[in-house]
């Protein structure tokens, strides 16, 4: 197993008691799935257990009515090696499966949709994005997920809670477009209506955005961010490195970028040190931005070393990449699609008819 120079060896993270049902028997198909289930920090069952024990399936197409008879209730994911036939699709479709994933090739798009139900439930609402050491690229996920959410028809309002970062503004070309800045609400204290607020900030490719005027002494205003909680649809935070928004304001879920490397596990321990410590109730996962394939840290390790899902996995842009430029399904923003897909409970996505 992997290490951390310096450190112990990875530790496994303590069972979570929630686990995910494998029904197969292709056994290459069998191990592949168990290293993308124990990522997302779920336990892998195969057999029968207890039904509370279970929160979805994942089994072979082949068996999906077997896994509906086992299973009545709970969300299915249809695998199969090689390209699926039309019937394979329909069978998948007519068995409410959420997706049907196409291994080794669609391995990712499965991470995705076990990551995500890992993540929180459909009320989940408010997302924090922080870098869990020094360009991680949180800010990018951040633009990534606001711009995923409003291409899904869904309100979006993304926050640059970070005074001394780059701006968001900046990254998506939007520093001239008319709208409130955080320098606007310095008087709004904490009776600033939602909506009203939300209609008053930048809109920028179909989503709203918040961040600094470039004023000095310019801050985040705590009353004004807590306005935004009763805005409809997702909040999403881009928040700066160690834990960022006051810990009074705590997000349904934190996902921490890192880069696959010693480097970066050992700043990002720090990192989630004070996360943990300043937001204790928040679920944290982590979103893994890989270099290259061949990594010498795989998503398993990276779950094990943390005790924590991966929640996103995507390659690393090219240089000069910026959100809603791209074009590779593999990428960040394709990530994202499937991230907020399933959190929003998304029957049939990666399905075809």
């Amino acid at each position: 197993m992997s290490r951390v120079a310096g450190e112990a060896p990875f530790a496994t993270h303590e069972p979570s008691h929630d686990a995910i049902a494998w029904l197969g028997e292709n056994l290459s198909l069998e191990t592949l799935v168990r290293d993308l289930i124990q990522a997302t920090g779920f336990d892998f069952a195969a057999g029968d257990l207890p039904r509370g024990h279970v929160r979805a399936v994942v089994c072979e197409v082949s068996l999906l009515e077997k896994a509906t008879e086992a299973f009545p209730a709970l969300p299915l994911i249809a695998v199969c090696e090689g390209e699926p036939s039309s019937h394979e699709y329909k069978r998948a479709l007519d068995h409410r499966a959420r997706a049907l994933r196409t291994l080794p090739s669609e391995s990712a798009e499965l991470l995705g949709d076990l990551s995500a139900l890992a993540a929180a439930s459909e009320e989940s609402r408010i997302l924090a994005c922080l870098p869990g050491h020094g360009g991680a690229g949180a800010t990018s996920l951040a633009v990534a997920l606001a711009l995923a959410a409003s291409k899904r028809g869904a309100p979006a309002t993304l926050v640059d809670a970070d005074p001394h970062g780059g701006g968001i503004d900046t990254l998506v070309q939007a520093r001239h477009v008319e709208g409130a800045r955080w320098s606007d609400l310095g008087g709004a204290g904490g009776t600033t209506d939602a909506q009203v607020l939300v209609e008053a900030l930048p809109l920028v490719d179909g989503y709203r955005l918040l961040t600094f005027a470039g004023t000095p002494g310019e801050t985040v205003n705590v009353q004004a961010l807590e306005s935004l909680r009763a805005a409809p649809g997702t909040l999403i935070l881009d928040a700066p490195l160690r834990a960022g928004v006051a810990a009074h304001f705590s997000p349904d879920i934190a996902l921490v970028s890192l880069h696959p490397s010693e480097h970066a596990l050992a700043a990002t321990e720090r990192t989630l040190e004070a996360l943990r410590e300043a937001h204790p109730r928040t679920r944290i996962g982590i979103a893994l931005r890989t270099r290259r394939r061949g990594e010498a840290y795989r998503a398993r390790d990276i779950a094990d070393h943390f005790g924590l899902p991966v929640m996103l996995s995507y390659r690393n842009a090219r240089e000069g990449f910026v959100p809603g430029l791209d074009r590779d399904r593999k990428g960040i923003e394709a990530a994202c699609t499937r991230f907020l897909a399933t959190l929003a409970g998304s029957r049939l996505s990666g399905v075809q008819s």
